[in-house]
């Protein structure tokens, strides 16, 4: 929460608008005073002073206080001034240096302060109808520090880089809506953990080509669940073409180093109506760790990753969509890897893929944002359904797929599921031959997986090919291809 109020400070305070109508210096003044306002944000500076037909705004602050954290930023002087460029009616000078502290005392959790010095060249125009402002940005160069102290004792420094940022930011406060289009040719950041009982890490990260776009309401940054109790969808799309990430650990024994490079990568997030849609995905990733404790180097690579998480965190007496989306293409490990528990190659080592697709219609029972208000034992969400609409998991000569639905009773002590799965495996025969004709399983292990195959699960027509369907009735009743288990 500490992070994105500074993110909603510092984007309004480096900001663009393009023209069509005649705003002057103060108006626009008093306009971004309520900007501010409307996210929980008091913009305050001294005296305004006349310089021509322009003003200048000394010693601008800007400063928040929420239940559990508290900002104030100085941002120094601004000057506001008409400009004859085409299709603009403002052009804004800020100070080339903003300093600032949060604070923040989260339940349960140790008191962290933040330090923070943003520098920046670069300006901004504004223009636009009364109601529908836009802001203009370019700047060739902004740089973030941040130290962050702990009362835990965990303190860091990150330091962020982006270059050739330029985009567009437009609002209306009539609706309370603004809008991001912005763009950075790279963006780095640096995290620094200096030596803490021995142990210290530096990590890095570099993405290239990075692209945000937003749609967002204008809430009270203060208040953690206000974003989530709108009616009004925030979207946030964040996007690059490319991404390396390389850390070190050192001190506590020998040293760790690791790097993670990928190709195109992406955020999505999407708040409001009482719940959360997050999505990560990224494609082409290559990851190497070596040293410390490990007995070969960890490298591996994946095709294409994709993770989406969907549910509401408002209580509510209607049900809404959940979704829990997992796909993993082509997951591959190095033969050294391998090595440690196949050495002699006898799984076979194509790549690993999965997929999950889960579905649900559920609500929220407590704040989910919130969870130290719940009380002890207090279930955090009701199920009217669930829907397994795809699974498959591929690797190592197994093929597995699956689908199923059940409806949620709840008016018993415990939720009841009633409904039924449906499974086919293939080539788990053969896998499980494998592993005992080269050794790397005993008898005695395998005999409690043919146990459960043969409950389970029944042959099919085809080649080590068996299928399974599980069912559950009203009753509490559970069946696996019609032989009771309960």
């Amino acid at each position: 929460m500490m992070i994105s109020r500074i993110g909603a400070a510092l984007a309004l305070s480096a900001a663009p608008v393009a023209a069509w109508a005649e705003i002057a210096p103060r108006t626009y003044l008093e306009e971004l005073t309520a900007l501010y306002a409307a996210q929980g944000i008091a913009l305050t500076h001294g005296d305004v002073q006349d310089q021509g037909d322009g003003v200048l705004v000394p010693s601008v602050m800007l400063a928040s206080e929420g239940p559990d954290t508290a900002m104030e930023i100085a941002l120094g002087d601004m000057t506001i001034r008409p400009t004859m460029a085409p299709g603009y009616d403002l052009e804004v000078l800020t100070a080339p240096q903003a300093t600032g502290t949060v604070t923040g005392t989260a339940p349960d959790a140790p008191a962290a302060e933040i330090e923070l010095t943003m520098t920046l060249e670069g300006s901004y125009w504004v223009g636009g109808a009364e109601n529908a402002r836009k802001i203009e940005l370019a700047y060739p160069a902004i740089d973030v520090t941040m130290d962050i102290a702990s009362e835990a004792d965990l303190n860091m420094q990150l330091d962020m880089g982006f270059q050739d940022t330029a985009g567009t930011i437009g609002y209306a406060l009539s609706d309370r809506s603004i809008d991001y289009r912005v763009a950075a040719g790279r963006v780095t950041a640096e995290v620094t953990v200096p030596e803490t009982d021995g142990a210290a890490a530096d990590i890095s990260a570099t993405y290239d080509d990075v692209q945000i776009t937003s749609q967002a309401v204008l809430t009270d940054t203060t208040d953690p669940l206000a974003i989530y109790a709108t009616d009004m969808l925030t979207t946030a799309e964040l996007t690059a073409a490319s991404s390396a990430i390389g850390f070190r650990l050192t001190g506590a024994g020998p040293e760790i180093t690791g790097t993670l490079t990928g190709g195109s990568s992406g955020l999505d997030i999407g708040v409001g109506a009482g719940g959360l849609d997050y999505a990560i995905s990224g494609e082409a990733v290559d990851v190497d760790v070596q040293g410390g404790a490990l007995p070969v180097p960890v490298i591996g690579s994946m095709a294409r990753y994709l993770t989406r998480i969907a549910l509401p965190v408002i209580p509510d007496e209607d049900l809404s969509d959940i979704v829990l989306d997992v796909s993993i293409e082509d997951l591959t490990l190095d033969d050294a890897l391998w090595g440690l528990f196949d050495p002699g190659a006898a799984i076979p080592r194509d790549p690993v893929s999965l997929r999950l697709d889960l579905t649900a219609q559920g609500r929220a029972l407590t704040n989910v944002m919130t969870p130290e208000e719940a009380m002890p034992g207090e279930m955090p969400y009701e199920f009217g359904s669930v829907s397994l609409n795809t699974l498959e998991l591929r690797g190592a000569g197994v093929d597995i797929s699956g689908s199923g639905q059940a409806d949620i009773l709840n008016d018993g002590p415990f939720p009841q599921p009633v409904g039924a799965v449906d499974l086919r495996i293939a080539g788990l025969g053969g896998l499980l031959d494998t592993l005992s004709a080269s050794g790397l399983v005993g008898p005695g292990q395998l005999l409690p997986v043919q146990i459960m195959l043969g409950t389970f699960a029944q042959p099919t027509d085809e080649s080590d090919v068996f299928t399974s369907r599980i069912e559950a009735d009203a009753e509490g009743r559970i069946t696996a291809n019609g032989v009771a288990l309960q």
